[in-house]
């Protein structure tokens, strides 16, 4: 099974990136992720997005809209690998 994970860093004052979205594009599928600190008192999400990518064999297009919705994009991204993405 394929897979990309993202691992976005912000600015200051936000360096997790949390509120950013991921748009990855693999051939015909899309996928949609947002980073999230949390959820409830317990529980703290991963800052690392894991996108599974079932079949897929083919690199991938990734969209990322930061907070203040600024947009980047990353063509032909290789997968089964992990990518750190600054915002500069």
């Amino acid at each position: 099974t394929s897979w990309i994970q993202l691992r976005l860093i912000g600015k200051r004052g936000n360096r997790s990136a949390i509120g950013a979205r991921v748009l990855v594009r693999a051939g015909e599928a899309t996928y949609l992720r947002e980073v999230a600190g949390g959820r409830g008192t317990t529980s703290q999400d991963s800052l690392i997005q894991h996108i599974g990518l079932g079949d897929h064999k083919g690199s991938v297009d990734i969209e990322i809209r930061w907070l203040g919705n600024r947009v980047m994009q990353r063509k032909r991204l290789k997968i089964n690998r992990r990518y750190t993405i600054e915002l500069r």
